[in-house]
């Protein structure tokens, strides 16, 4: 599978620490069966990857951690929350596109 794996988080106190120590982090929130977060999270992997190699990557099964899901509002899969020092910058909701190649520019941070 291209780019890199999202390493699964299993506690909320996990999350959280991850969240606390990294300078800029990307959170998955999926569910198993969801087909749209199986598409779409080896495609967000890449684009972190290439455009955006210092950041460290997490996934939260929200069926196996529903209470990080609930901590961060979590509430439909697939969401991507971004987040620098420790702070929420970004939140992506269900209906998030991502560019397919390595030369679009990823215009979903704006």
């Amino acid at each position: 599978m291209p780019g890199r794996a999202f390493p699964l988080v299993d506690s909320l106190q996990d999350l959280q620490q991850r969240i606390r120590h990294a300078p800029a982090l990307a959170v998955w929130f999926s569910a198993p069966g969801c087909r749209v977060c199986s598409d779409l999270q080896p495609k967000l992997a890449t684009l972190l990857e290439d455009h955006f190699p210092l950041f460290q990557s997490a996934r939260v099964d929200c069926t196996t951690t529903a209470e990080a899901a609930a901590r961060h509002q979590v509430f439909s899969v697939p969401t991507l929350l971004i987040f620098f020092e420790g702070r929420e910058s970004l939140r992506k909701i269900r209906n998030l596109s991502l560019p397919g190649t390595k030369s679009q520019n990823p215009r979903w941070i704006n």
